[in-house]
């Protein structure tokens, strides 16, 4: 019997003998078939990598992207206070806001990750001008706006110092703390006693600040400077000190009343006139 080697070629999946003859006995080459194998996982494995590539690339492709954005040119507001937010050109909301102060004529934000894929945005920016506290229409205040342009990676801008303002500005700078006043007239008979008043806040019962004035021709004014926050409700109790003893006393030694905020999304003014109506329950305040 004649005996030869045969070569295997991997085929359709299937083995084809090669360099043999009909009717000899055959010996299987194991090193053909094993680097037959080899070469097929091989190519397997490389296309596996060649897909975990592909998807690292499709992750890295749809975000999220930072944002940078800076100011140069700006001496004039040195010192000043500076407000910027990322608003969604799509709904108007705010995705990001921060402040800072003008130092040196410049300033920076840097905000990661708030650029979203399929997403326009745009940056509203104010100074302080005014030094009030908060946003207000130019010329009060100074604000503009830029577009985001369109992005596939981290965007970083750069805007330099305009006198064009941006008249809607302060849209997206909502204030949250307002001032109250309280204004009393007809309290003649008060003149020259000590009249006392706390700003309560109704969710706790907690007294957010005490102020005290002098009665004077009948009347008195008491000012809590962004004392009222947005969302929550307020009274403000206040007595005269009618027997001088300089502490509350529940009437009728002392008069005592209270008057509550009413719902407010600006400054508030309360107007109080004296009544011989009091409240009873005013020293728990003082």
């Amino acid at each position: 019997m004649i005996r030869c080697t045969m070569t295997a070629l991997l085929l359709a999946g299937a083995l084809v003998p090669t360099g043999c003859d009909e009717g000899d006995a055959v010996l299987l080459d194991d090193d053909a078939d094993t680097s037959a194998d080899t070469a097929a996982d091989s190519t397997t494995d490389e296309g596996g990598g060649a897909d975990a590539d592909a998807d690292a690339g499709s992750e890295a492709a749809g975000g999220p992207w930072d944002l940078s954005f800076s100011g140069v040119g700006f001496s004039f507001h040195n010192g000043n206070r500076i407000e910027a937010a990322v608003i969604d050109a799509g709904d108007g909301t705010t995705v990001a806001r921060s402040a800072a102060t003008v130092t040196a004529g410049a300033f920076e934000f840097a905000w990661p990750g708030v650029l979203a894929a399929g997403h326009d945005f745009r940056v509203d920016y104010y100074i302080d001008y005014n030094r009030s506290g908060s946003c207000e229409p130019p010329p009060a205040d100074h604000g503009w706006t830029m577009v985001v342009p369109a992005f596939v990676d981290d965007v970083s801008l750069t805007v330099t110092h305009s006198a064009t303002f941006y008249a809607g500005v302060c849209a997206s700078f909502p204030r949250t703390a307002f001032d109250l006043t309280l204004s009393g007239i007809g309290f003649g008979f008060h003149d020259g006693q000590t009249m006392n008043a706390a700003l309560v806040d109704l969710a706790d019962g907690s007294v957010v600040d005490r102020l005290v004035a002098t009665v004077a021709a009948g009347a008195f004014e008491l000012a809590w400077p962004g004392e009222l926050q947005a969302g929550r409700d307020y009274r403000v109790d206040y007595y005269a000190d009618y027997n001088g003893n300089g502490t509350c006393d529940a009437p009728p030694a002392d008069h005592g009343w209270t008057v509550d905020v009413p719902p407010f999304s600006d400054d508030v003014t309360l107007g109080v006139t004296h009544s011989t109506t009091f409240f009873s329950g005013v020293c728990a305040s003082f």
